[in-house]
């Protein structure tokens, strides 16, 4: 098979060959350089405004300042002014105060659940005084019995 096709070539169109008009290349040309002509002008014109011409110089403004300094004043002087403060060591305690009978102290562990059970009315210290049993918060619990 590749002995038959060794020597195959493309057959030759029928008809003349057909050949480009000059006139038609030339207006290519110059539509060509038109397009490129307008986009080179666009990107000079978007480019303008970015960059002064080198010819042109912006203005000078010229500003004369004067400083004034006034003289030195010397600092304010210091004075430290300390006090010395002694503590007198505190007298002994006597030991001969009477001590308290434990029959005065208040008795803690008195709980009454209510009115009922307390023995009359109960003040602030009294043994068993709490103030849910004082019911007008006058300082005084279970005044009704």
């Amino acid at each position: 098979m590749s002995s038959q096709n060794a020597g195959w070539q493309r057959p030759e169109p029928e008809g003349p060959r057909r050949r480009w008009n000059p006139w038609l290349i030339a207006l290519l040309a110059v539509a060509g350089a038109v397009v490129a002509l307008a986009a080179l002008g666009a990107l000079i014109e978007a480019g303008e405004g970015t960059d002064p011409a080198p010819d042109e110089t912006p203005p000078v403004t010229v500003t004369e300042t004067e400083t004034v300094t006034e003289p030195a004043q010397e600092p304010p002087t210091e004075t430290v002014t300390s006090t010395a403060t002694e503590t007198a060591p505190l007298p002994d305690a006597p030991e001969d105060l009477p001590e308290e009978p434990p029959g005065d102290a208040p008795d803690t562990d008195v709980y009454y659940e209510n009115c009922d059970e307390a023995p009359g009315p109960l003040t602030p210290g009294d043994p068993g005084y709490r103030d849910e049993l004082d019911r007008d918060d006058d300082g005084v619990a279970c005044e009704a019995n």
